[in-house]
């Protein structure tokens, strides 16, 4: 399958939303599952968003159904009625308004617990945006740890915190981020070198 992520350097299809984003803000994309870690990030980013007053958390996606409750709820309910300002339920919106949260945010945090690949974490490393994955497959084979993005323990709120917060910290360890990850999209994801790598497979 040949990935079409966006270029690092003409994201053609970025569309600005017709919604006011806030300044800064921790993005998360993808179905708003337990399964896609959404609780885990909402339990990750409560002190985060305690200590830093203007950081906001916006998810977008559809939100599911679980244990006869709305995901969403249950994550307000995680970060407390002090935050639930803070945070943004966008719900499904196009791909290109999509990319074009993800250029604006200051993290992109993605703690699935299960994943196939993880188009979406390609996508934001397209955009410009430092990225938080997990350590478990397939976070390894995408991301490479503290070089073109952090991973982190799906299941530990306090390991993706730490990531979290090492981004927001260090703008130097940011911008190195994601030089790395438009070098390696380039090379390792680009629509060439996932041809060669198709044809070689079959």
């Amino acid at each position: 399958v040949i990935l079409n992520v966006v270029s690092p350097h003409t994201a053609g299809s970025v569309s600005a939303p017709a919604f006011k984003l806030p300044d800064d803000y921790v993005m998360y994309a993808g179905h708003v599952s337990y399964r896609k870690g959404a609780d885990v990030l909402a339990q990750a980013m409560r002190s985060i968003m305690i200590k830093r007053p203007n950081l906001h958390l916006v998810y977008a996606g559809g939100i599911f159904t679980e244990k006869g409750r709305l995901v969403s709820d249950d994550i307000l309910r995680l970060l407390g009625p002090e935050l639930k300002e803070r945070v943004h339920f966008l719900g499904r919106i196009p791909r290109g308004e999509t990319l074009y949260c993800m250029t604006k945010a200051k993290v992109f945090a993605f703690p699935s617990r299960l994943e196939s690949f993880g188009l979406v974490v390609v996508e934001a490393m397209s955009c410009g945006v430092p990225v938080v994955f997990t350590k478990h497959g397939p976070g390894p084979e995408i991301v490479e740890d503290a070089v073109t993005g952090l991973l982190a323990y799906p299941s530990s709120p306090d390991d993706i915190q730490e990531k979290v917060e090492r981004i927001l910290d260090d703008d130097f360890l940011a911008k190195r981020l994601v030089t790395a990850a438009y070098e390696a999209i380039e090379t390792k994801f680009s629509a060439e070198e996932c041809a060669v790598k198709s044809e070689k497979f079959y």
